[in-house]
């Protein structure tokens, strides 16, 4: 697409990260007793890397932390697009102390 070494203008710039952010959106995490967290996910990542990014934002490990969207368990290796995630959805965690 582009030459290592090749200045791009910013409209050439722009159009690339549109193209990267088409496939990430907006994921609602809802907690108890804590703020929700938003993270951009991508649609093809698998839940273990999102939770993993969830653990780093809560400095917890993901073994005490239940996931469910729409009343069922999120298994790590679903993807959001698996279970027909859109931006603006929110996702149930619930920490096991």
């Amino acid at each position: 697409m582009f030459s290592s070494g090749e200045i791009l203008s910013e409209f050439e710039v722009d159009e690339l990260i549109k193209e990267a952010l088409q496939n990430t959106f907006k994921l609602k995490f809802v907690l108890q007793k804590r703020p929700p967290v938003i993270l951009d996910v991508d649609y093809t990542a698998e839940f273990s890397a999102v939770i993993g990014e969830l653990c780093d934002r809560l400095k917890t490990d993901s073994s005490k932390l239940a996931v469910f969207f729409d009343g069922e368990r999120i298994c790590e290796t679903d993807t959001p697009s698996s279970l027909g995630m859109e931006s603006g959805d929110a996702v149930d965690v619930i920490i096991k102390d």
